[in-house]
């Protein structure tokens, strides 16, 4: 691949990589909008289509809290499975915008898209000195087969923000904002105390000249699942709910297994999977609970340890490696696909392809899968 010196200029590269991101995405709703039947929902418009599911809870919690007088006790227990930054930053640009909670989250979400599409190439350029792998990275990003959660209130573009903003800042020896970071990622998913694994890697690598700076990795990131915990007290009686919820509510995704065994239920399923395949059995409910679960969980993995072996910097693997087998180890993991959207370290190890013959096809595919995903989508029917 070329190195940083080629005859265009960065400011072209990256307006001309704006450009792809944009086509990409109108290409998108364009097809979302042919997918959908207005006739029968003629108060829908292109951009509520994409107004699905737990976009609906995030709305919610924005304008109500996790006090919603509207609901069933039931339904008010489930709204402990949502963290509190997300819907907060959608009442913060709410009000400031005067806008909507659901246009609120539909612009953060878009414009985090474009922020992580470029602290992908800054880190990039940064670890490997290669504009066009840089480019290759952000574009696989984008064509991800899951990558239309960031066009819904979903918090998919947030926690990857806060991750990719981390790494980066890392690489500049700053830490306190990192661990702030760390916080917010945790008081943005459950699964955000996973960058602890990677914080506590980077600090046994820099073991030799180590300084205070370095703890603030480890120390300030607890205090968002201490907030966490403190949310569970206060809106509904138990430091823990969230775990009992889960486990007492057949619906309940990502349900924890006691004991925990990562990748158990990805590798299960597999038998299942190509047993249905070789009998030339397509089974709608399988695959969209399962199926793609244990495919996407299963590829996620191979791609990590790709990148181990094609000398990605550790710490990305480290981060990758310990979050594939923090969610795979809970059940009923139906949103598995959706989970590897941030991990970018998977996007740079595919920049890696040198054959474009390879790269343009798993470019295509991935794009067709996503074109097929969201048409399930917007569709109302679940698609992770």
């Amino acid at each position: 691949m070329g190195k940083i010196d080629t005859p265009w200029s960065e400011n072209r590269v990256l307006i001309t990589l704006l450009g792809a991101i944009l086509l990409i995405k109108v290409c998108l709703f364009s097809w979302a909008k042919a997918c959908f039947d207005f006739s029968a929902n003629p108060e829908q418009t292109w951009l509520s289509i994409w107004d699905r599911w737990d976009a609906y809870w995030y709305q919610l919690i924005a304008v109500n809290g996790y006090v919603i007088e509207s609901i069933t006790p039931e339904m008010q227990a489930f709204a402990s499975h949502f963290p509190p930054f997300y819907p907060f930053l959608i009442r913060i640009f709410s009000s400031l915008l005067f806008i909507s909670a659901r246009d609120a989250g539909f612009l953060i979400s878009f414009t985090l898209l474009i922020a992580n599409s470029y602290l992908i190439y800054w880190l990039v350029i940064k670890d490997f000195q290669n504009r066009q792998m840089a480019v290759l990275a952000v574009l696989f990003f984008n064509l991800y087969p899951v990558s239309y959660f960031t066009n819904s209130v979903y918090t998919e573009s947030l926690y990857t923000f806060l991750t990719l903003l981390a790494f980066c800042l890392i690489r500049q020896q700053h830490f306190v904002l990192p661990g702030i970071l760390g916080a917010c990622a945790i008081l943005t998913r459950y699964i955000g105390v996973n960058i602890l694994t990677a914080y506590l890697f980077i600090i046994w690598q820099h073991r030799d000249k180590l300084n205070y700076k370095y703890w603030f990795l480890l120390v300030l990131p607890p205090f968002g699942l201490v907030i966490e915990l403190l949310i569970n007290i206060y809106f509904f009686g138990s430091p823990f709910f969230v775990v009992r919820e889960h486990k007492n509510n057949p619906a309940s995704i990502q349900t924890p297994s006691f004991p925990p065994i990562p990748l158990k239920e990805a590798f299960s399923s597999l038998p299942t999977l190509f047993g249905n395949l070789l009998n030339g059995v397509w089974d709608d409910y399988f695959m969209m609970t399962l199926g793609w679960s244990a495919i996407f969980t299963v590829f996620a993995l191979t791609i990590i340890l790709i990148g181990f072996y094609k000398k990605l910097p550790q710490d990305y693997s480290v981060y990758a490696l310990s979050y594939v087998l923090f969610f795979s180890s809970f059940t009923w993991t139906i949103s598995a696909p959706r989970f590897t959207l941030p991990l970018f370290p998977i996007f740079i190890t595919l920049a890696m392809i040198k054959n474009r013959f390879i790269a343009s096809l798993i470019m295509i595919l991935f794009f067709i899968l996503q074109l097929y995903f969201a048409r399930i989508f917007v569709n109302a029917s679940w698609a992770f």
